[in-house]
């Protein structure tokens, strides 16, 4: 079965509801957060998840501020770590558009 890569992701679930492709493969935050604004009788349903470790990686400009929070002092990792990722990032990631 050929891959077809999408100008953007209503022309894929555009397509997926047309019943011209059989499913999809997308990140499971993106693919949450545009099933969480399908209607409630929606037919899209997630079939199978696969697990894949993701790196997220934060970027500050460098500054008194960001020494201080990341410096060896800092409690900053910590309280990263203690943090329900998950959650975040379904609450502050928006779609970011394919370029």
């Amino acid at each position: 079965m050929p891959l077809t890569a999408f100008p953007s992701v209503e022309r894929l679930f555009s397509e997926l509801k047309a019943d011209k492709i059989d499913g999809v493969l997308m990140d499971k935050y993106k693919a949450a957060y545009y099933l969480y604004h399908e209607p409630k009788d929606s037919q899209l349903k997630v079939f199978q998840s696969f697990s894949a470790e993701v790196r997220y990686d934060l970027a500050i400009l460098e500054s008194d501020f960001s020494t201080k929070l990341l410096g060896d002092d800092s409690c900053f990792e910590e309280h990263i770590e203690r943090l329900n990722v998950d959650e975040l990032l379904m609450k502050y990631l928006q779609p970011v558009a394919v370029s």
